[in-house]
């Protein structure tokens, strides 16, 4: 397991074996691109949580139709995450998801 230390906070992030490496990077790399939505996509699909795949995908449509993250859709993603795809997340033992957002 690897273990990295984020430099905003200092705390160690411990990378979970159960995650594939593969989509860790393709969620950093979106999130790098600045696809922070997409990459929330991405992690609920690897979870397999349907209906977080719709609500994301949905706050993607309205991001994409107006060119922007409207403030109210930020805010609505927010407690999205912390109420359902971070549990979700916590749950499928693949907290690593979250530390590369």
């Amino acid at each position: 397991m690897k273990t990295f230390r984020n430099i905003f906070t200092g705390e160690s992030i411990t990378e979970s074996k159960g995650v594939d490496q593969k989509i860790l990077n393709k969620i950093e790399d979106l999130t790098d691109s600045n696809n922070h939505t997409e990459a929330r996509i991405e992690a609920a699909k690897y979870i397999g949580h349907k209906k977080l795949v719709k609500i994301y995908t949905g706050i993607k449509e309205i991001q994409d139709a107006m060119n922007e993250l409207p403030k109210e859709i930020s805010e609505f993603r927010s407690r999205i995450d912390n109420t359902i795809l971070k549990p979700a997340l916590k749950q499928k033992n693949a907290e690593a998801i979250w530390s590369k957002m």
